[in-house]
């Protein structure tokens, strides 16, 4: 599944997040970046708050949110109290649950060989 968010889903988004509105820009995308740990970095880091969006071949979309800034450079975990992970979707249904971050010393974790890794702290 290949996709872009509604409209709905990023409002849902921003409110998980708060503090108003939010621009939302595509960064990187596997589909037309590759999937290359490298190129992720080159062009998310140092970029301030992000959110990763995950779309499976059954319908989910899923991902996180973290208010830190990814640094390759950093190669270990980054605290990060606003940090969440979501669903929107479960097997095409809408879900909408937001899983709030359980240890917020691992907010997120870089690493220079590594993608993102949002989910160590929840």
């Amino acid at each position: 599944m290949t996709g872009q968010l509604r409209d709905s889903d990023k409002s849902q988004i921003e409110s998980w997040i708060g503090q108003g509105p939010k621009n939302f820009s595509l960064l990187y995308s596997i589909s037309n970046d590759g999937c290359f740990a490298q190129k992720f970095h080159e062009k998310c880091d140092h970029q301030g708050s992000t959110i990763t969006v995950i779309y499976n071949n059954h319908g989910s979309v899923f991902g996180g949110y973290t208010s830190a800034s990814w640094a390759a450079s950093i190669s270990g975990s980054t605290r990060d109290d606003k940090a969440f992970l979501f669903q929107l979707k479960f097997s095409g249904t809408d879900t909408r649950r937001q899983f709030p971050i359980s240890d917020a010393a691992f907010g997120i974790y870089s690493h220079p060989n590594f993608r993102t890794d949002i989910w160590r702290g929840c």
